[in-house]
């Protein structure tokens, strides 16, 4: 991200202006411990990215980004947060329920069906990989 800082400051500052994008930002005495960026769509709170200290003693404070981000979306009338990709186990405790979700990818083109089936082949061969690794 800090090579694309330029960028990213301006599509956050545009998308916070119309209140699709929210910064949560934990500080303790002045310093900053965390930073959680989140974008709003369709009803729901998406997670996008989020920067923490790895101090011991600030262990919880992703946990604690992702609580108030929880509740200001409630507040502002919210129904959902995605926490996008991945399957970390601290993602279901903020949940009552789990929705499963599917992935649709196409391409257009040879080179674009091409590409598309590099990248299909690649994830199954890391998928099997993993599966036959000693323990």
């Amino acid at each position: 991200l800090l090579r694309r800082m330029p960028v990213l400051e301006r599509a956050l500052h545009a998308g916070s202006a119309r209140g699709e994008v929210l910064v949560h930002v934990a500080e303790q005495g002045g310093r900053c411990c965390g930073v959680l960026i989140s974008f709003t769509t369709g009803g729901r709170l998406a997670t996008y990215q989020i920067a923490r200290s790895l101090d011991h003693d600030l262990r919880d404070v992703g946990t604690l980004l992702y609580a108030c981000a929880i509740e200001d979306a409630c507040a502002s009338g919210l129904t959902e947060i995605d926490f996008l990709r991945g399957e970390e186990g601290y993602k279901l405790s903020f949940a009552s329920r789990r929705r499963e979700m599917w992935r649709a990818r196409t391409a257009y083109g040879l080179a674009g069906r091409a590409a598309l089936a590099v990248v299909l082949t690649a994830e199954r061969c890391r998928r099997f990989l993993s599966a036959v690794r000693p323990r």
